[in-house]
């Protein structure tokens, strides 16, 4: 900013300098340089005269025109002769929206004078019309190109460029161009001043008012700047034309869009506009106004003039300058030749803020100062009623604040208790008695009245008949104090029942009751074929007889003759060892017993009860006669029957948790090898196929399989066996365990469908008889089922093989204790009368040989 003041001072003085060499002819051209465009408005004007040497007419613009135009008169005719020789124009008055000419001539006009005037302005523009169609008015009051205008917006009134700028119009545009111009006939002061007249002898007393219109139509495209003049060239019209000398060449152009050197749009100084930011056009443009101001000559100028060089100077400086924002109640700060002045106070009553939250209408007192006004001051808030309290006073207005629910207070009111207030300002009290109806308490008493919520007694008189509530008194009468009392006659009074079905009475006004026993309450109705004696509720005692309409069908077989005695039937049995049928088809030898049907249960292996393990094997067995030790006695002869009955005891015996029951030997085939016959040989030797069976229990067949072979195989078999004439024993087949039906089942023939198949379970214990169709779907889930009930099935073995220890096993091993117990005590008897005989036997032959040999 320093440098452009100081560049705006060095300009001024070469200026002056150079403005000593310029003719004054000339100064007129250099008032303002800054304008770059030109105002032109045409006219053709028909002036009617009649004998006047001094012609005068208006010209009415639409827009604003400068106040110091110059006028061309172009052609003037009288009656279509140009007299423009002839006559002379004086120089126009002026007023804001037309100008006065006069037309003098040297001799009387008579008829049409036909005046065709151009009125132009170069110099300060006032509004956009001012510049040429390319143009607008800036802030410096010069002419800019409008390219530029869309970079800055710098208008001279601070508004949004006008449409002309718009780089985007269409193609054709229709200008118009509008002038009114008004013939005046009348009187002239000579002083300027213009005097209408009704009468004149020289002077016309009408005025004509013309109005021209003219429409035309421009190719216009983008904007375009104006010419700028080289040095030494002058404008005229759109064209530059050369200076020789120091005279200016004849222009008879119309002004047009070509201005001096050193005017016009800011792209002369810089061609590259566009790519300069707005900050960089700004200042080239401030800097370009800066410099064409000091063109100008301060002593040339009018006052008008130099007012405006200083405002557009003040402009240029402040260009650049921003100025601090001013404090409330102070106006904006203004920035003037480059210098922010200091903010004047605002006016006084200004709106402010002067930052109290308790004062209102704050505003500026016109020293800088915001002042707002507390309007409680000094106000003190009383309660309105008993049921408010003190208020606070905000922006000069009291608040309601009520005193809290429930504070005592008094409504006024004499009936109502309990006043208080409701926590909205309002007291009030509860009327006891609303709703209250004081009814009669009892029978002896009267209606009474309510006071505060209290009912008042007032009492029947003595005698008044009324109800004591007890239902065994009769007679009630009131007492007059308000007590009712009757009369019990049944004090003293006792019911005794009637009958076994009666229970005791009860005295009611005098009178005994004759209840029934309760139904079912036990009695004797003398009929010794009934039971059950009970009252039937109504007096009665009846029993029942359970024999009649019963049948007394035999429950068994085994009974006959059935009769009935109370409900009772009784049965003769069939004697013991009837046979009969107890329709179990797993029972044999079913006979009676004590009148029961009782059948023998076969023995089964597994608990399925339908299929068992059963271990098989197969031997040679050689005997002979058996050895009989009484050897006056006759040979025994062999008897395969008493081996195998020996041989079934002998493999219980040896096997552990296999009995008796369990064990059966079949005699296949027999032959005698000497002097044989069939069944029973008294030859030397026979021998016999024996096909023995032992019921295996389940999950113990390999056991079982193993032990049996161990005890075919052992010598006390034979040894055991040796009794019955057995002396060999021989495997053919190696035992194993079978399983089979434990009863005989005709398993039918199967068809499973192509989702089916034959099934048995792979577990033993859960394998039925017969297989069955199963879905192949199913096979998994079936099979999980049966491997869950073969471990319950393995769970009950092992139970049942506890149970068989402790009741076949342990019994048999404490059983042989007590033998062994029992033959041990024997012994030792034995023993000790054998040394007491011993001792006796001792002593006696101690006696014979003292006697026979004394010593």
């Amino acid at each position: 900013m320093q440098a452009r003041m100081l560049v705006r001072r060095a300009l001024a003085v070469v200026a002056a300098l150079c403005l000593s060499y310029i003719p004054l002819a000339h100064a007129d051209h250099e008032t303002w340089p800054l304008a770059g465009g030109i105002a032109v408005v045409r006219g053709d004007e028909m002036l009617m005269a009649n004998g006047e040497k001094r012609l005068t007419f208006a010209v009415t613009f639409d827009e604003p025109f400068p106040s110091t135009p110059s006028i061309v008169i172009d052609r003037i005719g009288v009656n279509d002769i140009d007299v423009s020789q002839e006559l002379f124009h004086t120089t126009p008055f002026i007023s804001e929206s037309r100008f006065l000419a006069e037309l003098i001539a040297l001799s009387p006009l008579m008829g049409s004078v036909n005046v065709s005037w151009v009125a132009s302005y170069q110099g300060p523009c006032e509004s956009h019309m001012h510049c040429p169609t390319t143009q607008y008015c800036d802030r410096y009051g010069g002419c800019d190109d409008c390219s530029v205008c869309v970079k800055l917006g710098d208008t001279f009134n601070a508004a949004p460029c006008p449409d002309k700028c718009d780089p985007y119009f269409p193609d054709m545009l229709p200008t118009t161009t509008t002038a009114t111009a008004s013939t005046i006939t009348g009187a002239s002061s000579g002083d300027g001043t213009f005097t209408a007249s009704t009468t004149a002898e020289t002077t016309a007393t009408t005025t004509t008012t013309t109005t021209t219109t003219t429409t035309t139509t421009t190719m216009v495209g983008v904007p375009e700047p104006c010419v700028v003049c080289d040095i030494e060239t002058y404008p005229c019209g759109d064209e530059c034309l050369i200076v020789s000398g120091l005279v200016l060449p004849e222009c008879f152009q119309e002004p047009g869009c070509s201005v001096t050197y050193g005017q016009g749009s800011l792209i002369h100084f810089n061609t590259t506009v566009d790519a300069l930011t707005q900050a960089q056009a700004r200042g080239q443009k401030a800097d370009g106004a800066l410099l064409k101001l000091s063109t100008i000559n301060p002593h040339l100028a009018n006052p008008d003039l130099r007012e405006t060089i200083a405002r557009v100077e003040s402009v240029a400086l402040c260009t650049d300058v921003v100025c601090d924002p001013a404090p409330q109640c102070y106006d904006e700060a203004v920035c003037s030749d480059g210098t922010c002045l200091t903010p004047r106070p605002s006016t006084a009553g200004t709106p402010c803020d002067d930052g109290n939250s308790a004062t209102d209408d704050d505003a500026c007192d016109g020293s800088g100062m915001c002042v707002g006004i507390d309007y409680c001051a000094g106000v003190v808030c009383d309660p309105p009623t008993q049921c408010h309290v003190e208020g606070v006073c905000s922006h000069g207005v009291c608040t309601d604040v009520f005193a809290p629910n429930g504070t005592a207070c008094d409504d006024g009111l004499e009936h109502t208790d309990n006043d208080a207030c409701d926590g909205n300002g309002v007291c009030s009290g509860v009327d006891l008695c609303e709703g209250v109806e004081c009814a009669p308490a009892s029978d002896c008493h009267l209606p009474g009245t309510c006071s505060h919520g209290v009912c008042s007694d007032a009492y029947q008189p003595e005698g008044h008949p009324c109800d004591d509530g007890d239902a065994a008194t009769d007679d009630d009468v009131c007492t007059g104090n308000g007590t009712c009392t009757g009369i019990d006659y049944c004090i003293g009074v006792t019911c005794e029942p009637l009958s076994q079905c009666h229970v005791a009475g009860t005295c009611s006004h005098g009178e005994c009751s004759t209840p029934y026993a309760a139904s079912g309450t036990p009695c004797d109705d003398g009929d010794a074929t009934t039971d059950d004696d009970v009252c039937d509720g109504s007096g009665v005692c009846a029993g029942i007889d359970y024999c009649v309409g019963v049948m007394c069908i035999p429950p068994s077989p085994c009974q006959t003759n059935g009769t009935c005695a109370h409900g009772e039937c009784f049965f003769d049995n069939l004697p013991d060892g009837t046979q009969c049928n107890d329709g179990d088809a797993s029972t044999d030898f079913d006979a009676c017993q004590s009148g029961a049907c009782v059948g023998v249960v076969q023995p089964t292996v597994g608990p399925t009860q339908g299929m068992g393990f059963v271990t098989v094997a197969a031997v040679q067995v050689e005997m002979t006669t058996p050895t009989n030790t009484n050897s006056t006695a006759p040979a025994m002869p062999v008897d395969d029957a008493a081996a195998a009955s020996a041989a079934v005891v002998s493999i219980a015996a040896l096997v552990p948790g296999v009995y008796e029951d369990d064990v059966r030997v079949d005699v296949t085939a027999s032959d005698a090898s000497m002097g044989g016959g069939s069944g029973v040989s008294t030859g030397d030797a026979w021998t016999a196929m024996w096909t023995i069976e032992v019921n295996t229990r389940v999950f113990a067949e390999d056991y079982v399989v193993g032990k049996v072979g161990e005890v075919l195989n052992s010598t006390q078999l034979l040894q055991s066996l040796a009794p019955a004439g057995v002396v060999a024993i021989t495997l053919i087949d190696t035992p194993y365990a079978e399983l089979r039906c434990l009863s005989a089942v005709s398993c039918p023939a199967l068809s499973c469908a192509s989702d089916e198949m034959e099934y048995q379970s792979q577990y033993p214990s859960v394998r039925k008889c017969c297989p069955r169709c199963l879905k192949r779907s199913a096979y998994l889930s079936t099979e999980t089922a049966a491997y869950q009930l073969a471990l319950q099935h393995y769970a009950e073995a092992q139970q049942q093989q506890d149970e068989d220890y402790a009741t076949i096993d342990l019994v048999a091993y404490e059983e042989a204790r007590d033998t062994w117990q029992a033959d041990l005590t024997s012994y030792l008897q034995a023993a000790s009368l054998w040394d007491a005989q011993w001792e006796d036997f001792s002593q006696a032959e101690q006696l014979y040989y003292d006697l026979v040999c004394p010593p």
